[in-house]
């Protein structure tokens, strides 16, 4: 979450301190108030995930738009499963998640629907990968899930 910090306060420790804190930006009083609107509006812009095209990591790029991974210069195209499944462990690095978090995560339900959806979905993804030279995205962490 990207913070503004609006202060009475206006010496450069204060800026200094607000940034540390996890500020982004900087408003002292007295202000002028087309100033401040118009920053909100950039943050609120900056904040929105539809404004974002890729998601990298781990050297791996992920078109948001296109449902695409790109690695080193190759691509592959991904089924909706796929991606959503991917989504979501791009937006939860360094977490293990586990088979019944993704199928209630992903599919409103980890009851209705038999693992072997979610394992059938991970296996042709891992397929998809390696076809590109991905090896290193997805660990298995063995009876407890996966992590990025």
């Amino acid at each position: 979450m990207r913070d503004t910090i609006l202060t009475l306060e206006d010496t450069n420790a204060d800026e200094l301190k607000s940034i540390q804190v996890g500020g982004i930006d900087f408003i002292t009083k007295p202000y002028d108030t087309l100033i401040l609107l118009e920053k909100i509006k950039r943050a609120l812009q900056l904040s929105n995930p539809n404004n974002f095209r890729e998601l990298v990591k781990k050297d791996c790029t992920l078109d948001l738009h296109l449902s695409i991974l790109k690695y080193q210069e190759k691509s592959i195209e991904l089924t909706r499963n796929e991606f959503r499944i991917l989504y979501y462990f791009f937006m939860n690095e360094d977490k293990v998640i586990s088979k019944e978090e993704l199928l209630e995560k992903l599919w409103n339900d980890k009851y209705y629907l038999d693992e072997n959806v979610l394992l059938v979905n991970m296996t042709r993804l891992k397929k998809k990968m390696k076809e590109i030279g991905i090896v290193h995205l997805l660990e298995n962490i063995r009876g407890k899930g996966w992590k990025l």
